[in-house]
């Protein structure tokens, strides 16, 4: 399974979620999934690249042209795109199942892009886990659910969500996607 990640790379992100990241990325490794993400070498995304590496794991790296020195050498193959937005878009287009990690507002950015092709194409069948320790998504998510409250959309779209507020919890959520993606391909 393709798992796309978006997440921080802001080194000092590092101190607060590092270990957490590193789990989640071993976890992807050692069960033979591929790691898709933004591919540079800074803050959670070389976290969870190194992580899933030393795993066994595949990692592709989606490098946008303006970030081409700072390449992450745990990049099992890096696919060069011209910039954010083609960036987003092939990571969308490669993922089986989404992972959003703690991040700024790229990765918020990545986060609704994603939510809302999934709604736009009624793709029933790709989930995104949202990884939330400490509450940090508490407010979009609380955002989400007011503006399907107010009927701005259909608050079903919102099974494509799984929140996730620890490590354990997260592999768990991944695990369990991952069974429904091997059953859908048998």
């Amino acid at each position: 399974m393709n798992i796309t990640v978006y997440c921080s790379a802001r080194r000092k992100a590092i101190e607060d979620y590092g270990t957490d990241v590193t789990e989640i990325g071993k976890y992807i490794g050692s069960k033979g999934h591929t790691l898709v993400y933004g591919g540079v070498d800074f803050g959670l995304m070389h976290v969870v690249a190194k992580a899933a590496a030393e795993a066994g794991g595949k990692v592709v790296g989606v490098l946008p042209e303006r970030r081409r020195l700072d390449e992450c050498p745990f990049n099992t193959v890096t696919l060069h795109v011209p910039n954010l937005t083609e960036r987003k878009q092939q990571m969308i287009e490669m993922g089986d199942c989404f992972l959003i990690l703690p991040g700024g507002y790229g990765t918020l950015d990545e986060l609704f892009a994603t939510f809302a092709e999934l709604n736009f194409n009624n793709d029933q069948r790709r989930k995104i886990v949202i990884y939330n320790p400490d509450g940090i998504f508490n407010h979009i998510l609380g955002q989400l659910e007011d503006m399907g409250e107010h009927k701005l959309f259909d608050t079903d779209h919102m099974n494509r969500i799984v929140v996730a507020c620890d490590a354990a919890n997260c592999i768990s959520a991944l695990e369990h996607i991952s069974k429904e993606y091997e059953n859908e391909e048998k």
